[in-house]
C-alpha cells in the first residue's frame, strides 16, 4: 500500500485540500526526522528490519 493510496480514506475536515495537506506531513517528517525512513525510525520505532517486511507487504 502506497501512502497515496492510504491518504484517499483520510480527508481531515481542517484540510479540504488534501494535496497540501500531504505536502504538509512529508516537509514536517523531513524538517524533524530527514526523511520518512527517519520518521519510522526514530519517530515511530520501527527498525529498518520492520520497514522492510512492511514494504515487502505493502508495496511489492
Amino acid at each position: 500500500m502506497s501512502v497515496k493510496h492510504f491518504m484517499n480514506g483520510f480527508q481531515p475536515q481542517y484540510a479540504p485540500n488534501r494535496a497540501i495537506y500531504e505536502t504538509f506531513i512529508f516537509d514536517e517528517m523531513a524538517s524533524k526526522y530527514g526523511s520518512i525512513h527517519g520518521f519510522l525510525e526514530k519517530g515511530i520505532g520501527l527498525s529498518t528490519d520492520k520497514q522492510a517486511k512492511l514494504k515487502k507487504m505493502y508495496l511489492e
